[in-house]
């Protein structure tokens, strides 16, 4: 959840470095890559996951290895940090006018 607060202020850097004309078109492409992300992150985390597969199935279950778990999960948490760091740098490198 620490990550996550990267999506408010990527938002609010938005609003303040654009004119307020194209506030609706930098909230909508901020909330598409969001969503772009959403849609991709788990689909690469669930290839990572088949990768470790142990070749066991319980109940119709795949099953995964622990180091599967941490690698899928890592690179979430990876993917948020790399999202509030971009936030961040546009942040300090853009001035309004």
């Amino acid at each position: 959840m620490f990550v996550n607060g990267g999506v408010s202020l990527a938002f609010t850097v938005g609003r303040q470095r654009h004119p307020d004309e194209v506030s609706g078109t930098v909230s909508g492409t901020i909330n598409s890559v969001g969503y772009f992300g959403a849609a991709v992150v788990p689909a690469v985390m669930g290839m990572v996951l088949d990768v470790f597969w142990t070749g066991k199935i319980v109940d119709g279950t795949p099953v995964y290895s622990f180091t599967g778990y941490r690698v899928a999960f890592g690179i979430a948490t990876v993917a948020g940090f790399a999202a509030l760091a971009c936030a961040l740098w546009i942040h300090q490198t853009r001035r309004p006018r």
